[in-house]
């Protein structure tokens, strides 16, 4: 039998990761202004939320800021003003030890995110809010990328070709794709 440890009222979704100390990063929406995003309406925020293994939060980081502060802001020009839902995020991964060995631009407690609205697969530093790594070419509309022992990425990618899915592996370092699976 399950019972609930903490509960809050906070917009999580999609996805969480624990680290080895039980912090907790999870996704969340928040609404705002974002005139340097979308100057007509409010558009949801999504952000890396850091939680204690209690529930209280430790902090929030926006992953428009972290987009903001890096030179791939111009994933942004993509963005379709009548979207409120701007990045929607849908996966968060905290970088392991071991991970980072097999990718070396890859760091302990940075986390790998996709943002489906962008088509992008972004590695984020936290600490220094900003994107140290995206791509955004391979994939489109994907879900759950996550690094391979081996430093590669897998992903599902929502929408490939004529509305078909598929899997593959790639090299983020050289873009190649390794394998693949097509629906």
């Amino acid at each position: 039998q399950s019972r609930v440890i903490c509960a809050k009222d906070n917009a999580f979704h999609h996805d969480i990761a624990v680290a080895g100390d039980d912090t907790i990063y999870i996704l969340e929406h928040k609404r705002a202004l974002r005139p340097e995003v979308n100057p007509y309406h409010e558009v949801l925020d999504d952000y890396v939320t850091r939680l204690t293994h209690e529930g209280d939060i430790i902090d929030s980081v926006s992953l428009l800021d972290c987009i903001l502060n890096s030179p791939c802001r111009s994933l942004l020009d993509r963005l379709v003003f009548e979207t409120v839902d701007v990045l929607h995020a849908n996966s968060v991964k905290l970088i392991t030890e071991e991970q980072a060995r097999a990718w070396p631009i890859a760091r302990p407690g940075m986390v790998l995110v996709s943002l489906r609205e962008l088509s992008t697969i972004a590695l984020i530093d936290l600490s220094a809010q900003k994107v140290v790594w995206w791509n955004a070419e391979i994939t489109r509309y994907q879900h759950e990328p996550i690094i391979s022992p081996s430093g590669n990425i897998l992903v599902f990618d929502n929408v490939w070709c004529k509305k078909r899915s598929r899997v593959l592996e790639f090299n983020p370092s050289t873009g190649g794709i390794l394998w693949q699976y097509t629906g």
